[in-house]
């Protein structure tokens, strides 16, 4: 494997973990956000 081919394939790594933390910062938000409300209405 020459180094090109390695820093493509580290690129579209860095492409997917970038990808992968955009949806996955909204999805932990709405399960702390549901988990409070949760809480709250079984007071």
């Amino acid at each position: 494997m020459t180094d090109k081919e390695y820093e493509e394939a580290k690129a579209e790594r860095d492409r997917l973990d970038k990808k992968r933390s955009m949806i996955m910062f909204p999805l932990l938000f709405l399960v702390i956000i549901g988990g409070l409300v949760y809480i709250v209405m079984n007071r």
